[in-house]
């Protein structure tokens, strides 16, 4: 196990909490993390590479396991999810605003999402040549395993990467 301290954390200018728009930081830790078989890094998406609908990715996280219920895992979950257009996602959130900066996924049953403890975990997508990128970080949704179902929204990294360059180059 490596133990590591935070030594910045770096909020996104815009971010709104309101809305939950902009949700991003880079936080950077005080000692490098050493690669391991069991931790190594992801790649980060081009600016304009997108993951298209019906893509099926990687959630992983922490977080609560049902709403009944205050207990996290002792292991770290993980779930197959299925990107939704915008336009869909939208559909499932009367009262918030679904833009660009986001990406949905999941399944209309709520099977498989993430919830609360998860925020700011990873949503990877496998591309070709074996290569795991970073599309998503865990931002929101439907309350976790309720009537209201709908997908998790995610931050939509490829629209943040020039901003993350400019924050660690």
């Amino acid at each position: 196990m490596q133990t590591r301290l935070v030594k910045t954390i770096i909020l996104h200018p815009r971010y709104n909490r309101a809305v939950v728009d902009y949700d991003i930081s880079i936080v950077e830790l005080d000692e490098d993390i050493n690669e391991t078989s069991y931790v190594r890094p992801v790649c980060l998406p081009s600016k304009d590479q997108l993951v298209r609908p019906d893509t099926y990715c990687y959630i992983t996280g922490w977080g609560h396991m049902g709403n009944k219920s205050k207990m996290v895992p002792f292991k770290l979950q993980e779930g197959e999810v299925r990107i939704i257009s915008l336009e869909q996602c939208q559909s499932y959130f009367d009262m918030k605003t679904i833009t660009s900066r986001m990406l949905c996924a999941g399944y209309e049953s709520g099977t498989v999402d993430s919830c609360m403890g998860d925020s700011g975990g990873p949503l990877v997508c496998e591309q070709p040549a074996g290569r795991w990128t970073l599309f998503g970080l865990t931002s929101w949704g439907s309350v976790c395993f309720s009537k209201v179902l709908g997908p998790g929204v995610y931050s939509n990294v490829s629209h943040f990467i020039e901003w993350i360059e400019r924050q660690i180059y």
